[in-house]
C-alpha cells in the first residue's frame, strides 16, 4: 500500500511539474509574440504580408524573383565603385527606403535615366542641326555622353533632396516628440513604452519620425542594446537631436542622470537651433532678394523716373533739327 502511494504521489508530482513547465513556456511564447508584434508590423509595411494565400502568389512570385534578378543585373552595369554604392545606400536609407532591393531599383533607374537622356540629346543634336556644319558624328557622340552624365546625376540629386527634406521634417517634429516622451517618462513609463506611446500619438503628425521610432522600439523589444539602437537610429536619419539623445542616454546609464530632464534639455536645445536656423534664413533674404529687385523693380523705376525726361529730350532735339 505504501508503494502505490509513493508511485501515485510521484506521478502527480511529475504531472504538476510538467504543467508548470508548459505554463511557463506558454508565457514565454506570449511575451516573445508581444515583443515581435511591432517587428512583424514594420516588416509587413516594408516587405509585404507573407501570410497571403500562396495560390494567388504562385505566378507573381516567380515574376518577382525574375524581376529582382533583372534589377540586380542591371544595377551592376552602372560603373560605380564600392564606396559610391555605400554612399548611395546611405542616401537611400536617409530618404526612407528600407527595402533590401532599394539600391538595385535606384541603380536601374539611374542607368535608364542616363541612357534615355544620352540617346535623346544625341538624337536632338543630329536631327535638329543646331550646330550647322559642326554636326558631325563625334559631336553627336559627345552630346550623347553629356546627356548620359546629366541623366545619371539627376536621380542622385533628387534622392539627396528627398533625404534632406525628410531629415528637415523629422528635425522639426523631434522637439514635440521629446516633450511627449518626457511626460511619459515622468509618469513612470519605461523607455520602450514611451517610444510606443510616441509612435501612437505622433503617427499622423510626423509619419517619418514615428516609423523610425517604431523600428527602434522593435529592436529594443528584441533585447538589443539601447545605445546601439539609438546610434543606429541617428545613422539612419542623420538628425543631430537623435545623436544628442543617444549620447545623453549613454551618459545617463553610466552616471545615473535622470532621463526625463535630459530629454527636456535636448528638446529646448532643438528649439533654439531651429530658431537659429530661421534667423539665418531671414538674414539671407536681403541678399536673395537683391537680384530679383535688380531685374524686375529697377527697370520699371528707371522707366518711370527717366521716361518723361527722355521723351521731352527727344521732342526738343526733333524741334531743333526741324
Amino acid at each position: 500500500m505504501l508503494f502505490w502511494t509513493i508511485v501515485v504521489t510521484g506521478v502527480v508530482a511529475c504531472m504538476a511539474a510538467a504543467c508548470v513547465a508548459v505554463f511557463r513556456s506558454s508565457q514565454n511564447v506570449q511575451i516573445m509574440d508581444r515583443r515581435l508584434a511591432r517587428v512583424r508590423a514594420w516588416a509587413v509595411t516594408v516587405y509585404g504580408d507573407p501570410q497571403k494565400p500562396r495560390t494567388s502568389q504562385a505566378g507573381g512570385g516567380s515574376l518577382r524573383v525574375l524581376a529582382a534578378a533583372v534589377l540586380d543585373v542591371l544595377s551592376r552595369l552602372v560603373p560605380v565603385g564600392t564606396a559610391e554604392r555605400a554612399k548611395l545606400s546611405d542616401l537611400m536609407t536617409k530618404a526612407g527606403f528600407h527595402r533590401p532591393d532599394a539600391l538595385s531599383i535606384f541603380m536601374t533607374v539611374k542607368l535608364a535615366a542616363a541612357l534615355g537622356c544620352g540617346v535623346l540629346l544625341g538624337f536632338q543634336v543630329s536631327a535638329g542641326q543646331w550646330l550647322g556644319a559642326y554636326t558631325t558624328t563625334p559631336t553627336i557622340l559627345l552630346a550623347g555622353l553629356a546627356g548620359a552624365v546629366v541623366g545619371g546625376i539627376v536621380p542622385e540629386t533628387c534622392l539627396d533632396r528627398l533625404g534632406v527634406r525628410r531629415q528637415r521634417l523629422m528635425a522639426a517634429a523631434l522637439p514635440d516628440a521629446l516633450d511627449l516622451m518626457t511626460i511619459c517618462l515622468e509618469s513612470g513609463l519605461t523607455f520602450e513604452r514611451t517610444l510606443s506611446r510616441a509612435v501612437n500619438e505622433l503617427q499622423l503628425m510626423a509619419p517619418d519620425l514615428t516609423r523610425e521610432f517604431a523600428l527602434a522600439e522593435a529592436e529594443l523589444r528584441l533585447g538589443a542594446d539601447r545605445r546601439n539602437v539609438l546610434h543606429a537610429l541617428y545613422l539612419r536619419t542623420g538628425v543631430e537631436g537623435l545623436r544628442d539623445l543617444s549620447s545623453t542616454i549613454a551618459q545617463g546609464e553610466r552616471y545615473g542622470t535622470p532621463l526625463a530632464r535630459s530629454m527636456k534639455n535636448i528638446a529646448a536645445s532643438e528649439r533654439q537651433q531651429r530658431e537659429a536656423r530661421m534667423e539665418v534664413q531671414i538674414g539671407r533674404l536681403p541678399v536673395l532678394m537683391s537680384l530679383p529687385m535688380m531685374l524686375l523693380v529697377t527697370p520699371g523705376t528707371l522707366l518711370l523716373v527717366a521716361g518723361p525726361a527722355f521723351v521731352s529730350t527727344m521732342d526738343l532735339l526733333r524741334n531743333l533739327g526741324g
